[in-house]
C-alpha cells in the first residue's frame, strides 16, 4: 500500500506537471498565434499602405507631369501676352504720335502770343486735346486767331479717337466753313459731332466740353498792335479764366450744355465779349486739373487753382507754368492722376 501511495502521488506529480506544461505550451501557442496575426495584420496594413502611397507617387508622378505641361502652356501663353502687350503698346504709342501731330504746332501759337501749355494725359493717348487756328481772311486791321481747349468723354484709346475727331470737325467748321463766330462755332460742332457719331440712332452718349475762344487784336494803320484786344468766349461746360493786371483772377462761365451727347438740347450756344489790355492772361483749362485728389481726397479746385494764378501772375509764362506743375505734383504726391490734364495760358 505504501508503494502504491508513493507510485500514485507520483503519478499525479506527474499529471500536474503534464497539465501545467500543457497549460504553458497552450499559453505560449496563443502568443504566438496572436503574434503571428498581428504580425500578418500588420504586413498586410504595411502592404495596403505602401500600395496606396504607391499609387499616390503615381498620381502625384501624373500630376507633376500635368502641371509641369500646363505650366509650359502657361509660358507660353504669357509670352503670347507678352507680345500681345507690346503690340498693343507700340501701337498706343504710335497712335500718339498721330495725336500729338493734330496738336497745334507750338511756333504757330509762340507767334501770335506768349504761351505755355500743361498736356498731360492719364494713360498713353489722351481725351483731351487744344486747338489754333488763325483767320485766313486777309486783313489790314484786326489779327484774328481762335484757340480751345477740349475734354471729350473718357480717356485713353477711346478718348483718343473722340479728340481727333472733334479736331477735325473744329478745323472744317473755322477753316473750310469759315464760320468765325464762337457760339455758333459750338452750335455747329453740336450738330456735326452728333451727326458723326450717329447719336440720334445709337446708343452712343459720348461728347465734349469745349472752352473756346476768339481773339481779335486791333492795328493801327502802321499795323502795329494797340493796347486793347477783343475776346469772344463762348464754353460747353467749361469756364474761362482771365488775370488782368497780374494779379486780379475772373472765371467767366460757359453754358451748362455740351457738345453732342445723347440728351439733345434745344437751346442755343451764348457768347460772352470781353475787351482787355495787352499784357493780360487767359487760361483754358479741362476739369483734369480741378478735379485731381490729394491723398487725402482733398480735390485741387477752382479757388486753389484761381489763387496760384494770382499769386504768379508776375512771372514770365514759362515760370508760371513751371510753378503750377510744381504744385500740382505737390498735392498730388503719390496719388494717382484722376483724369487727363490739360492748361493752355497765352499773354494778349
Amino acid at each position: 500500500i505504501g508503494e502504491q501511495r508513493v507510485v500514485i502521488a507520483r503519478q499525479q506529480y506527474l499529471l500536474y506537471s503534464f497539465l501545467i506544461l500543457f497549460v504553458l505550451i497552450m499559453v505560449i501557442v496563443f502568443f504566438v498565434v496572436r503574434a503571428n496575426q498581428i504580425r500578418r495584420r500588420a504586413n498586410r496594413i504595411l502592404k495596403e499602405r505602401n500600395d496606396s502611397i504607391a499609387r499616390q507617387n503615381v498620381e502625384i508622378s501624373r500630376q507633376k507631369k500635368e502641371i509641369l505641361a500646363q505650366q509650359k502652356q502657361l509660358e507660353k501663353i504669357n509670352r503670347a501676352i507678352e507680345k500681345q502687350n507690346e503690340d498693343i503698346k507700340a501701337s498706343i504709342y504710335y497712335a500718339l504720335t498721330i495725336q500729338n501731330a493734330i496738336l497745334p504746332i507750338k511756333k504757330d501759337i509762340d507767334e501770335q502770343f506768349k504761351n505755355f501749355s500743361i498736356y498731360l494725359p492719364k494713360d498713353i493717348v489722351s481725351g483731351d486735346f487744344y486747338w489754333f487756328a488763325t483767320d485766313r481772311r486777309s486783313s489790314t486791321t484786326i489779327n484774328t486767331v481762335f484757340i480751345a481747349v477740349v475734354d471729350c468723354t473718357g480717356h485713353g484709346v477711346p478718348g483718343g479717337f473722340l479728340s481727333m475727331i472733334g479736331s477735325r470737325i473744329l478745323s472744317t467748321i473755322v477753316n473750310e466753313n469759315y464760320i468765325y463766330e464762337p457760339h455758333k462755332i459750338l452750335d455747329r460742332m453740336d450738330i456735326n459731332l452728333r451727326h458723326a457719331l450717329k447719336q440720334d440712332q445709337t446708343e452712343n452718349d459720348d461728347g465734349m466740353d469745349v472752352c473756346l475762344c476768339r481773339i481779335d487784336k486791333n492795328k493801327n494803320p502802321g499795323k502795329k498792335l494797340n493796347n486793347k484786344v477783343r475776346v469772344l468766349f463762348s464754353g460747353a461746360r467749361r469756364p474761362l479764366y482771365c488775370l488782368r493786371n497780374q494779379s486780379e483772377t475772373d472765371v467767366i462761365r460757359g453754358d451748362r450744355k455740351t457738345v453732342g451727347g445723347r440728351y439733345y438740347k434745344e437751346q442755343k450756344f451764348t457768347l460772352t465779349e470781353l475787351l482787355l489790355n495787352r499784357g493780360d492772361r487767359l487760361y483754358l483749362t479741362t476739369d483734369g486739373i480741378t478735379s485731381q485728389h490729394s491723398p487725402s481726397r482733398e480735390k485741387f479746385g477752382i479757388k486753389r487753382f484761381m489763387d496760384l494764378l494770382s499769386k504768379t501772375g508776375n512771372l514770365s509764362m514759362e515760370e508760371q507754368r513751371e510753378c503750377l506743375e510744381e504744385e500740382l505734383l505737390g498735392f498730388m504726391k503719390y496719388e494717382k492722376q484722376r483724369d487727363d490734364i490739360t492748361v493752355v495760358g497765352i499773354e494778349l
